[in-house]
């Protein structure tokens, strides 16, 4: 039974505070709120595995062997191996190495360094409020 007390609340990712409150839905994940910080963040399960080890997954796949194979060696579910190789694949297939598929253009990157600016500022607004 999945009730409410049974679900364990992440730690922020920007200030390892241990007690966010929940904050809705996004995209049919539970949404948090550091309570310290005011960051809001959604706890991705992809994230719980190394990146090398979803790489190392994903190439495993892509050289043929069969996602029980993989799952076992790496101790992972079938499931898990299947997700990774089609989240990490083009459409022809082919892996994507992990820096590639990171990297951002430089106009993307600068966009991106604006908006952050502009959550800071709403950041440091939310605190005073709260404050």
């Amino acid at each position: 039974m999945n009730t409410i007390s049974s679900i364990t609340k992440p730690t922020c990712p920007r200030c390892e505070y241990t007690r966010p409150i929940r904050y809705g839905f996004v995209l049919g994940r539970q949404r948090w709120l550091c309570r310290d910080c005011a960051y809001q963040f959604t706890v991705d399960r992809l994230m719980f595995k190394p990146l090398g080890v979803k790489q190392q997954a994903a190439e495993l796949y892509e050289s043929g062997q069969s996602s029980n194979q993989i799952g076992k060696k790496l101790g992972l579910s079938p499931t898990t191996v299947l997700l990774w190789a089609r989240l990490l694949s083009d459409a022809n297939g082919r892996i994507y190495r992990l820096e590639q598929k990171l990297t951002f253009p430089k106009e993307v990157s600068l966009e991106l360094k604006s908006i952050q600016k502009e959550l800071m500022d709403y950041k440091l607004k939310f605190q005073s409020m709260i404050r």
